[in-house]
């Protein structure tokens, strides 16, 4: 959950200006640091979510009663969440390659944003052992940090304003 929580951190750009601006800076070289270590958290996500369910299959296979018995709806929604996950992930850090990335890049944003949001509900929902969620104790603050800058961003984006250019006929005199 921490790898999830810290990639959603790194993908907060305005958060990541803002912190250029804070001492922190002196510790941290963030310029060179956020796209590495984005994509080093997103790998170890993707690779510990295949472990994790690698590690869950003795338990399916040999305890077949108990181990579908947790969960927020039993354990069925345990494996559908997880199984999902696996490949939303998957899917995630396939559209991330360089090549599609450099060549669609309206499909790896696409996935980026919508199979990051599914990745995050189906985290948490999945995160819910006997009906008790716990998950949305690591997502909650960096979530909440990424939508306001989302927000920031979109507002920054969205405003209007005229621009003046210096060649203009009006500026020159000229009619």
């Amino acid at each position: 959950h921490l790898n999830i929580a810290g990639v959603l951190l790194m993908a907060s750009r305005s958060f990541i200006s803002f912190l250029r601006d804070t001492p922190l800076a002196l510790i941290l070289p963030l310029d060179e640091f956020m796209p590495g270590f984005h994509t080093i958290l997103g790998l170890i996500a993707g690779l510990g979510s295949v472990l994790h369910t690698l590690a869950h299959l003795p338990t399916y296979i040999l305890k077949k009663n108990s181990a579908w018995s947790s969960g927020l709806h039993g354990s069925t929604s345990l494996f559908i969440t997880g199984i999902t996950l696996c490949i939303l992930l998957a899917l995630v850090c396939a559209a991330a390659l360089p090549a599609v990335r450099r060549n669609h890049f309206e499909v790896f944003h696409a996935c980026h944003v919508w199979g990051s949001l599914v990745v995050y509900i189906l985290l948490i929902i999945h995160g819910s052992h006997y009906g008790n969620p716990s998950s949305w104790k690591w997502i909650l603050g960096p979530a909440l940090v990424y939508c306001l800058d989302f927000a920031h961003r979109w507002h920054r984006e969205r405003r209007s304003y005229l621009l003046i250019n210096k060649h203009s006929a009006a500026i020159q005199g000229q009619y």
